[in-house]
């Protein structure tokens, strides 16, 4: 069952991040580590270009938080997060100012948590608004505590998208504190 539900969210985060071309991700490195409950481990990205920042929890639960104003984001102040049962996954776009900081949560009732953050760079990424009026309205959005978004009106539907997600991930862990 857990194998199942892995590629269901393996399968829903390749499908939701069409930001960038997935199919020719470098791999840069993996991080191995443990955060105790209700603690951060942070981390520190020079990276230029698009990154995308994956957490697998391997035992536990695990929250990603990122920000480019602190090294040291939280779960109450930071720019991106991703907050799942399954793998964590946020990208981070070229136009955000560097250093980028990021945090890794352990969720408060398990005593340890232990996981794996990958690092990967796609060399093929390509900025929506290169030299133009535009690019300062895009790089504006990613100052914002969300995910930044593509060119167009898709704002509503992302909001209507989280909303369903938080949901649907609500019920996933209650399914598995029911069935363990």
């Amino acid at each position: 069952m857990k194998f199942v539900i892995s590629i269901l969210f393996a399968t829903i985060f390749n499908s939701c991040s069409g930001y960038y071309n997935d199919e020719h991700l470098l791999h840069v490195q993996t991080f191995t580590g443990q955060v105790g409950s209700g603690n951060f481990s942070y981390y520190r990205l020079m990276l230029e270009g698009c990154v995308i920042v994956q957490l697998e929890t391997m035992t536990g639960d695990a929250d990603l938080y990122v920000s480019s104003s602190s090294l040291k984001p939280t779960w109450e102040s930071y720019d991106l997060k991703s907050t799942t049962c399954g793998i964590d996954e946020v990208v981070i776009y070229p136009s955000q100012v560097r250093p980028i900081g990021i945090g890794v949560y352990g969720y408060i009732l398990d005593e340890l948590n232990t996981f794996q953050l990958g690092v990967y760079i796609d060399p093929k990424y390509i900025e929506p608004y290169p030299e133009s009026d535009n690019a300062e309205k895009y790089r504006s959005l990613t100052d914002e505590k969300s995910t930044p978004l593509p060119p167009g009106n898709m704002e509503e539907e992302v909001e209507g998208e989280s909303l369903l997600w938080t949901i649907f991930v609500g019920f996933l862990k209650i399914l598995f504190d029911v069935l363990l």
